[in-house]
């Protein structure tokens, strides 16, 4: 049987002027990005070595997941996606530059990353609560811009590439994004720690201005007339505009499916990177560098998966794909829980970011080709409120497995206890959604694009069903 979507993907040529410049953006923002994640934790680390303060500046970062995904996503069904990129882009370096300051004032009390490596366990209370509680703000605020940029780049693709295109567009974007985040952006961290706390974040918040000023420069393919216009003209409820971007989702089996497994994932992934630092330090002892390294095992796999996703896709199938992703991540992560060599950390997360990033490609380019574009933005603030939501909630489990296990089974096999549980737990529901992601039905689905969107209902009557019959 012939695959629908071959012929949709046949396009050649480059994708486009406006693609390449969201690249750049993306490139510099996200090599800031790497660098705040050696930094963040390692500046926390120096303030305290209780595992559940720790859960705190993760919480605080993504929690506006929960608090403000619905309410950007209509925003960015609303309004231009490139200026609330730009909008949070500009804000985020005013306030990283704020914490680079304060940070340089403080630097002479900060332990050194040398200390670090003896600081006693036990010393589970902040050095500096004061500066504890200007991390933690600062980090909910950048999460709070993280969420109108990444919600808004994620709905403006579809409007600068076409849509035969999408796999390959969001392939090397994810590929420039996790290079840049956990391959290039954590060495340069490394090696900035090295001199001084403070520099990661100028640098950082240099990155944040420079993406601004690419993102001025991207012009948008205009949308066409239909119901998406009328319904932005008309302005609704915005309460309404919230439900039914969720009754959209909700709605369709296969965003909803998909988007059950996205939130599982992330709770593990919440689970996994919450305990991460203190793993890498204690139990895998690690340096800065080396630390890094693990970060630069997961980019390089991701960009291994990005480049490959859209030729893999066209030539196994989207079922297939999926299917193999998401056991491929569940075995990494509990292999992960087992090992005790840095080295083999690297390599495991490396096949971590290979399955994610194979799994991201194909959901968003799905996602993207079968929304219509005036629900989109309330799609994917739904689907990442559930998501991304998830994160510190894994989190929360996270800390406190090793807060309660700690006495009882020693620190380090505490430390390991999250990171199985969350591969056991993401491999059980791997086995048990496999069956549902059939293949062809996936990519007639893909390739019918919005004008089915509203045919494929999870539930065949009520207000779903109204929710998307314009779109049909």
């Amino acid at each position: 049987m012939p695959r629908p979507h071959r012929s949709r993907r046949s396009s050649n040529g480059p994708i486009g002027a406006g693609y390449r410049r969201l690249v750049g953006a993306h490139l510099v923002s996200n090599l800031g990005d790497g660098i705040s994640l050696v930094a963040y934790p390692w500046l926390a680390s120096s303030l305290t070595r209780n595992p559940l303060l720790i859960v705190g500046v993760l919480l605080t970062q993504r929690l506006p997941w929960l608090f403000f995904s619905l309410p950007v996503g209509v925003l960015v069904d609303r309004r231009d996606r490139r200026n609330l990129m730009i909008v949070s882009d500009v804000g985020r370096a005013v306030l990283t530059m704020v914490v680079a300051a304060v940070v340089l004032s403080e630097q002479s009390s900060l332990a050194t990353t040398a200390e670090l490596a003896v600081l006693d366990v036990e010393a589970s209370l902040p050095t500096r609560p004061l500066l504890l509680a200007m991390l933690l703000t600062a980090t909910f605020l950048l999460g709070v811009g993280e969420v109108l940029h990444d919600t808004s780049a994620l709905t403006l693709l579809p409007q600068i590439v076409e849509p035969g295109r999408l796999e390959e567009a969001n392939g090397y974007l994810t590929t420039i994004e996790r290079v840049a985040n956990q391959f290039g952006g954590p060495v340069i961290g490394a090696l900035l720690l090295s001199g001084t706390f403070a520099l990661p974040f100028f640098v950082d918040a240099a990155s944040f201005a420079a993406s601004a000023a690419i993102l001025t420069t991207i012009a948008i393919r205009p949308t066409p007339a239909g119901p998406e216009t009328r319904e932005e003209r008309e302005r609704p409820d915005f309460l309404d505009e919230l439900r039914s971007g969720y009754r959209a989702l909700r709605g369709h089996r296969y965003l909803s499916l998909l988007a059950l497994v996205a939130t599982v994932v992330n709770l593990g992934g919440g689970m996994l990177f919450v305990v991460m630092i203190f793993f890498a330090q204690e139990v895998l002892g690690t340096s800065p560098l080396q630390y890094a390294t693990l970060m630069i095992g997961s980019a390089l796999g991701a960009g291994v998966g990005g480049i490959t996703a859209a030729r893999l896709t066209r030539s196994a199938g989207i079922g297939t794909v999926l299917r193999g992703a998401g056991l491929m991540l569940a075995f990494s992560v509990i292999a992960l829980g087992f090992t005790r060599w840095w080295l083999l950390g690297a390599f495991l997360m490396a096949l971590y970011g290979v399955s994610l990033s194979y799994w991201r490609v194909v959901t968003v380019s799905l996602r993207q080709a079968i929304t219509p574009n005036h629900l989109l933005g309330r799609v994917n603030g739904v689907y990442r409120f559930f998501s991304f939501g998830a994160i510190p909630v894994g989190a929360v489990i996270g800390g406190g497995l090793v807060a309660g296990l700690a006495p009882m089974i020693g620190r380090l096999t505490a430390l390991r206890a999250p990171i199985l549980l969350a591969g056991a737990v993401q491999l059980l529901l791997f086995v048990i959604i496999a069956p549902k992601l059939d293949t062809a039905e996936l990519e007639a689905v893909r390739a019918a694009g919005p004008a089915r969107f509203g045919a494929d209902r999870a539930e065949p009557s009520g207000d779903a069903g109204n929710a998307t019959d314009s779109s049909a």
